[in-house]
């Protein structure tokens, strides 16, 4: 449980058709932070902690799964 939730967005994507949903988080007092998918940050993992309580994956033209967790 925390507020903080990383949201990995495919470049592809428009984040305004999204809107609704990221609104909702917000309202609901978690802290969005987004990056792409093959960014190195923010990291997800540092020094062995994780840095945000949730991570949400839009993510679907990605032809591969990577993504840097440190």
């Amino acid at each position: 449980t925390g507020d903080s939730v990383l949201v990995v967005l495919d470049p592809s994507l428009d984040k305004d058709n999204f809107s609704r949903f990221f609104t909702g988080l917000t309202e609901k007092g978690y802290e969005l932070t987004f990056r792409a998918p093959k960014d190195v940050t923010p990291a997800i993992i540092k020094d062995d902690v994780a840095a945000f309580s949730h991570v949400v994956l839009f993510t679907p033209d990605t032809k591969s799964a990577f993504i840097r967790f440190s």
